[in-house]
């Protein structure tokens, strides 16, 4: 009781700390900003006859308990994606951003346990969370030089022909109405084949753009390395491709 009347009273003779906003940002302590990020989607999708053949029965999509494909394919059921994260920035150089995401279609048993157990066919399945989004970015002060580490939504060029969240590392300069670009990014790591050899998919971007306000000019372009080198029964193994796509836009 003596703890609780000591502790109550110091909480109330506490100032509380003032909350600093700035738009949707909340500042946590000085220069140290983080914007939450949360959203949820349910659908109920149904389905019937694609093929107009009431006499043959449809076969599913997809009976794996993680697949997208049933959200956008064929199926009388209910799906979800919901994604949680935080986006934080510090002295205003500094930025930060995580988020995570869990989709699949849902039902009772799905929403309750960790684990299902469906049939042997299907194997053993799991409800889990992905990380979907994850990036640093960094601007050197008094520089125009910017880097960044990371799997963020991004596109090369202004007509996003190309644009992923793909891991990559990237470098922006800017100086003036001019932008400058480069970065590296990983397709694939050694085609998960064994994790040996050259088998990589990367490709390499990079670009220049000149804004004049209403009018933005650009030549963007990527070098697409693929190889295949691994020992296993495969279409593609001993493929070697380069290819080089140049893009000016206006």
């Amino acid at each position: 009781a003596l703890l609780l009347a000591v502790g109550s009273t110091a909480v109330a003779q506490t100032v509380p700390a003032p909350v600093v906003r700035m738009g949707d940002w909340i500042e946590l302590s000085d220069e140290v900003w983080m914007n939450l990020i949360f959203s949820t989607e349910w659908i109920y999708q149904t389905s019937h006859n694609n093929d107009f053949e009431n006499d043959i029965q449809d076969r599913t999509a997809e009976s794996e308990n993680q697949s997208t494909v049933a959200h956008y394919g064929s199926c009388d059921c209910l799906w979800e994606e919901t994604r949680f994260g935080a986006d934080l920035r510090y002295l205003k150089n500094l930025r930060v951003q995580i988020q995570f995401e869990h989709q699949a279609t849902m039902d009772g048993n799905r929403i309750d346990n960790a684990w299902s157990e469906p049939t042997e066919l299907e194997g053993r399945q799991r409800n889990n969370v992905n990380l979907e989004r994850a990036w640093i970015q960094y601007d050197v002060p008094n520089t125009g030089l910017t880097m960044e580490v990371g799997a963020r939504l991004w596109t090369l060029d202004q007509a996003a022909v190309i644009g992923d969240d793909d891991p990559r590392f990237a470098l922006f300069y800017k100086a003036g109405n001019l932008e400058l670009q480069a970065g590296a990014v990983i397709q694939t790591e050694s085609l998960r084949i064994g994790l040996e050899n050259d088998n990589d998919d990367v490709y390499y971007t990079f670009g220049v753009d000149y804004d004049l306000n209403s009018w933005q000019f650009g030549v963007h372009g990527a070098y697409f390395r693929f190889r295949n080198a691994g020992a296993v029964v495969r279409d593609t193994v001993g493929q070697k491709h380069d290819s080089v796509l140049i893009m000016p836009s206006v």
